[in-house]
């Protein structure tokens, strides 16, 4: 590293100073080796990690740190395991609660910004911001431990990764989606804007639990806000650390982006950002440079999310419309997205319905059918039964006349004949009858007046089983 002396100096200044600040302050670094090692030590979280632990054994001044701390090392009744992470403002460390028995994460503010007021003012704030809200979704505040070595954040210890590093099945996705809309939900029904929601605050636990971190730079809107001249002069008078600055920037909202009030529809665009580049795995903003960047997040340039399941596409339009009235409430996209992940199970239902209809009208359709079909059976069966008794009674006149004494039986004979025939032409004309019904019918008038020859194959077309055949 070139001029590792100067490299320092700037460094450690910028890590105290907001964003804008440190913007003013790299634009007035004329050497190009010099601003390219510091904002690489701003922007580059490996090597910024690398060159604190290289630097570790001096402050600001060039001093050795007074009562550093280690594992072992007690803070109250927390004892010191191990470090988890060191970030420009701070550190993050493992700690034991030797009362409570359980491991907790323990926040400390870096030695050379003790003295800085700003800094320990956001350091309160945000154990006053997780004071008042509580989820599931959102790392919980076990205390605030002031000692003579500084102040200390005890928070709830989450075991897992950033979101970002965690492979999730589209239904994940969702479900983590629908877990942050809620931990926002919360937040802002405390008047509570996060100011800094991205990937690198959202965690994963290996239990499968989304944990919003990092309240440090939240705003209570019942606070009075900063007046308007003053915030287009400045992006943020309280952004997080320029080591992240890039990823902040990319993860504002427009209005954040220009320094502009902002509201809980703020909080709704970055998370609109956020879902993007979960479902896509593209970043949103087609430029890195933060210049650039910059300018493309205040005019909401970013990339279209394309080749997304439609009802995801929507929902990631709706939260970054750029007039913060249209988009939707934390609780809103709760519902938006339940209405998604449910979309399935509602089709199903749906299809189970239509077809639970659909087979009830089929079953309906067949009994009328069969109520038709035996109503219109026994019609049948009635009319032929009619016709039937019919023939009996004119066989019963036929078989009278030569029962009766002696008697000229031509005329009568004749009457039994003409209503024989009568009978025979109604009934091969009845287009109700079936032919096989009209044959058996037809074949019983012709067996019953004695023409066999002409009786016994309209019998035998009419399947009749008759006991005039028997007799």
């Amino acid at each position: 590293m070139k001029k590792p002396q100067e490299t320092k100096t700037l460094f450690n200044h910028a890590l105290g100073l907001n964003s804008q600040e440190r913007t003013l302050l790299l634009e007035t670094i004329d050497d190009t080796d010099l601003k390219s090692q510091v904002e690489t030590l701003l922007a580059d979280e490996a090597q910024r990690q690398a060159f604190l632990k290289q630097n570790n054994t001096v402050d600001a001044c060039g001093d050795a740190p007074q009562n550093p701390i280690g594992p072992g090392s007690l803070i109250n009744r927390i004892r010191i395991e191990k470090l988890l992470g060191q970030g420009g403002m701070g550190s993050v460390y493992l700690g034991f609660d030797e009362k409570l028995e359980r491991q907790v994460a323990v926040k400390s503010i870096r030695p050379e910004h003790l003295q800085n007021p700003a800094t320990q003012q956001r350091f309160v704030r945000e154990a006053q911001i997780l004071s008042k809200i509580n989820h599931p979704s959102i790392c919980q505040l076990y205390d605030y431990i002031e000692t003579t070595q500084g102040d200390f954040l005890v928070l709830e210890y989450i075991k897992g990764q950033p979101l970002y590093q965690v492979p999730l099945t589209e239904v994940q996705k969702l479900n983590a989606m629908a877990d942050l809309a809620a931990a926002l939900s919360v937040a802002h029904e405390h008047g509570i804007v996060h100011r800094d929601l991205k990937p690198d605050n959202i965690m994963m636990t290996d239990e499968a639990q989304l944990k919003v971190l990092d309240f440090g730079i939240a705003q209570s809107l019942s606070k009075p806000k900063v007046s308007s001249d003053l915030q287009t002069s400045s992006i943020s008078s309280e952004l997080t650390q320029q080591g992240s600055l890039v990823g902040t920037i990319r993860y504002m909202s427009p209005e954040q982006a220009k320094g502009e009030g902002i509201e809980t529809a703020s909080d709704m665009y970055a998370m609109g950002i956020i879902a993007q580049e979960i479902f896509s795995h593209k970043a949103a903003y087609q430029v890195m440079e933060t210049e650039q960047l910059l300018t493309d997040v205040q005019q909401g340039n970013r990339i279209p999310a394309t080749d997304l399941p439609g009802p995801i596409t929507k929902l990631i339009e709706d939260l970054t419309q750029l007039n913060p009235t249209q988009r939707p409430t934390a609780l809103a996209t709760v519902e938006q997205v339940n209405s998604i992940i449910n979309a399935p199970k509602q089709k199903q239902k749906k299809i189970i319905k239509y077809s639970t209809i659909a087979a009830g009208l089929v079953l309906l359709m067949l009994l009328l059918w069969q109520w038709q079909e035996f109503g219109n059976q026994t019609a049948m069966n009635e009319l032929v039964k009619g016709y039937e008794n019919q023939i009996n009674v004119l066989m019963k006149q036929a078989e009278q006349i030569y029962v009766l004494p002696i008697h000229p039986v031509d005329e009568e004979i004749n009457g039994v004949i003409q209503q024989g025939d009568k009978l025979y032409r109604v009934i091969l004309s009845d287009e109700l009858l079936s032919e096989t019904e009209k044959k058996r019918l037809l074949g019983i008038i012709l067996l019953k007046g004695e023409y066999y020859a002409d009786a016994i194959p309209m019998l035998m077309a009419g399947q009749a089983e008759s006991q005039l055949l028997a007799d």
